[in-house]
């Protein structure tokens, strides 16, 4: 049996900030620590046409909010256009990369 895990809240501008290499922002607003292992939650910030570069997560899949402005997302083969709304999701082993579009910045879960 897992360890139970405590409720918890992270409210609108809480969470850890995280510095990223290409400007904006990265906040953790869920931790494997406190999910018992099961979940990461980061809430990003990208200034026009930034974002990671190609990269795989090996064990982990990725699912994505995309919360304002416009996102590319190339998957395997695969290249979507994202806007506010969007609920991309990528499983483990597959590379990915994101770029924002030339709006002023957009921001995803």
């Amino acid at each position: 049996m897992s360890n139970p895990v405590a409720p918890f809240a992270v409210l609108s501008g809480e969470g850890t900030p995280l510095e990223i290499p290409f400007g904006g922002s990265v906040t953790t607003k869920a931790h494997t620590r406190n999910t018992n292992g099961s979940l990461t939650v980061l809430e990003f910030v990208h200034p026009p046409k930034a974002g990671p570069a190609l990269h795989t997560h090996l064990r982990e899949d990725e699912v994505w909010y995309v919360l304002e402005g416009e996102y590319r997302l190339k998957a395997g083969d695969g290249m979507f256009r994202l806007s506010a709304g969007a609920w991309p999701s990528v499983h483990a082993a597959r590379r990915t990369a994101s770029r924002t579009s030339a709006t002023p910045q957009a921001g995803c879960w």
